[in-house]
């Protein structure tokens, strides 16, 4: 809108929702648009097509469970090989109530996504990822407070940066972080190390 009054105006973006523009006028905005996602942001993965994909990976799973869910939920806390709490594959599982209509509901999607397809939605402009750098260290752990901002750890965390494509974010992470990587106040204290390192 004020591209045609400001032509030279660039636009910086923090943690802007996946489902913000139509892949066209993403790439078309990349001269002036620059995004930056920071680890596993929800936001920024948030589509339509991303939650129907979430939606069917734990229907999936629910699926294949070889125990029951609240077992599962009690084994959440503790370590566990995903073997011995699922099954292979759905087919592995067996033909249960559950998997009938499992296979019901996905026919029936399947018939209404033809009839209404949802159209696949990206971040705008060029991305800059701002991505979790993992380290080990061979001694203890520190801990660590960043001063104000309320955020205490048992490790610092490093990031480093880079640039990404918007096919890059079309699926949901479930992880700790993903909701925090959202947060304005990590974002500022991740780009405040960053330029600090």
């Amino acid at each position: 809108m004020l591209r045609p009054r400001y032509p030279t105006l660039k636009c910086l973006a923090l943690s802007p929702p996946g489902c913000l523009m139509s892949p066209e006028l993403a790439t078309s905005s990349a001269s002036f648009v620059t995004s930056v996602v920071l680890g596993k942001d929800i936001i920024a993965r948030a589509s339509l097509l991303s939650f129907q994909a979430l939606r069917d990976q734990v229907l999936s799973l629910i699926g294949r469970s070889k125990v029951n869910k609240t077992h599962i939920m009690r084994q959440a806390l503790s370590w566990r090989h995903p073997d011995e709490l699922l099954h292979a594959t759905e087919d592995d599982a067996g033909h249960t109530v559950f998997t009938t209509q499992l296979l019901n509901y996905r026919t029936m999607l399947q018939r209404i996504q033809a009839k209404e397809p949802i159209h696949e939605m990206w971040l705008p402009g060029r991305i800059v990822h701002l991505k979790r750098l993992v380290r080990s260290r061979g001694h203890g752990f520190c801990l660590c407070c960043r001063p104000g901002g309320g955020v205490c750890c048992t490790e610092r965390t490093h990031y480093d940066y880079v640039w990404a494509h918007q096919t890059d974010f079309l699926q949901i992470y479930v992880a700790r972080t993903m909701l925090d990587d959202h947060f304005p106040d990590k974002v500022h204290a991740v780009l405040q190390d960053m330029h600090q390192d």
